[in-house]
């Protein structure tokens, strides 16, 4: 392979790395939003930085060619897993799952006003335990539900078996 082959490759790979990178932060956007309060956003962007980095790092650095192979197939492995970790590690539901969850369990008519008020950002989940998986909590979705206007009730759902329990109290009350 002539030298100028080579660049091409270099440059043609790491073109291709961006674009799955790209790809990889649109996903962790995605599931961050699907499954608000689970994902610590902090662990994955980083993650992804750090995986083009590496790939920059042995495409166009001359002494790591050594052992481009070995090194590749490292930061392959990575890319790879990336995306693995998010699927795997995904709660059984969402949060706009556990708004149906308590809707079946309420059982609320037809004729009645209801809605689903949308408490800040930070408070939309009960924080659990650190799992294993040390970018994923292990708490609970917290909804409050406004009916007729009147009657307020606050429900929590477990993304990880659906569990719906309905709260005596605001959770947040002591906070507000």
């Amino acid at each position: 392979m002539s030298l100028k082959e080579k660049k091409f490759f270099k440059i043609s790979l790491f073109i291709f790395i961006i674009i799955i990178s790209i790809v990889q932060i649109l996903l962790v956007y995605k599931v961050i939003n699907l499954y608000i309060g689970i994902y610590y956003p902090s662990f994955l962007p980083p993650a992804i930085g750090v995986n083009i980095y590496s790939w920059y790092r042995i495409l166009f650095k001359g002494h790591l060619m050594s052992k481009f192979r070995l090194r590749a197939s490292i930061v392959l492995i990575i890319t790879i897993l990336i995306p693995v970790f998010l699927f795997t590690s995904a709660p059984a539901y969402t949060y706009d799952d556990g708004k149906a969850l308590i809707e079946e369990k309420v059982s609320i008519d037809d004729n009645i006003n209801y809605d689903f008020v949308m408490i800040s950002g930070e408070n939309n989940i009960l924080s659990g335990k650190r799992s294993w998986k040390f970018y994923v909590n292990k708490g609970l979705y917290y909804y409050r539900l406004d009916i007729e206007g009147e009657d307020i009730r606050y429900f929590t759902v477990s993304p990880f078996n659906g569990t719906v329990v309905e709260q005596e109290v605001d959770f947040f009350l002591a906070y507000r």
